[in-house]
């Protein structure tokens, strides 16, 4: 079960103060998929809390960093007993756009985590798609869980949250993502969502006092692809 105290109000109050900074920069769309990069870590500092985010708090600010691998640079989120969020927000008409795609890697599982639970609610990586105005956003979560069946709705607290990935990757890599948000947000909430705003990440160990450590890599939005 997802965590009321957490879930929604939280993503709601970070995201709120990003409307004041403007858009960010935008990359042009790739020609190949027509998707269009919203955001990389290209031009972070390595150590660095990634510029170009928003911290819920200094706790925030302590769990991400920019890691670097060869050429690739990501965000890695590590979790010690703790769990907050940061966000990004950025120009999305989800109209038009509404294929979220992200590259994720989880590193530590939170020791006897279950997202059902809601005292062991913790997850190495977590990404909400954030819609609406302030003081009605609203969002969805996805998870890459421990031990909840891939394909698993959660749906009892504010925000609910799909589960897309279970336990570790087959060959220990990065793992690409491409979730329809307005599909997922009109079956989940049975109306379409306010404006999209822009996105929120999560690695959190808070409920279990475990470690969690996971890596996000760059996300794109996408036309949907003709089925």
């Amino acid at each position: 079960m997802t965590r009321p105290r957490r879930a929604g109000h939280t993503v709601l109050v970070l995201l709120t103060s990003l409307l004041a900074t403007g858009a960010f920069p935008q990359s042009p769309p790739t020609p190949a998929e027509g998707c269009r990069v919203v955001v990389d870590h290209r031009d972070a500092v390595v150590g660095e809390f990634p510029n170009g985010w928003e911290a819920r708090d200094d706790a925030a600010r302590a769990t991400y960093r920019v890691v670097a691998e060869s050429d690739l640079r990501f965000i890695r989120g590590t979790a010690e007993g703790t769990g907050s969020q940061i966000g990004r927000e950025f120009e999305w008409d989800a109209t038009k756009e509404p294929l979220l795609s992200w590259r994720w890697r989880p590193r530590a599982f939170p020791a006897g985590s279950d997202e059902r639970e809601s005292s062991r609610n913790d997850s190495p990586l977590t990404v909400y798609a954030v819609f609406g105005t302030s003081p009605m956003t609203q969002a969805i979560k996805y998870i890459w869980s421990r031990v909840v069946p891939a394909g698993t709705t959660l749906t009892t607290g504010r925000t609910p949250a799909i589960v897309l990935r279970v336990g570790p990757p087959p060959d220990d890599g990065w793992v690409t993502e491409s979730v329809n948000v307005l599909r997922d947000f009109q079956r989940l909430y049975g109306k379409a969502p306010g404006r999209a705003r822009g996105i929120a990440i999560l690695t959190d160990a808070d409920q279990t006092k475990s470690r969690a450590v996971g890596d996000y890599g760059e996300f794109r939005v996408c036309p949907d692809r003709p089925r």
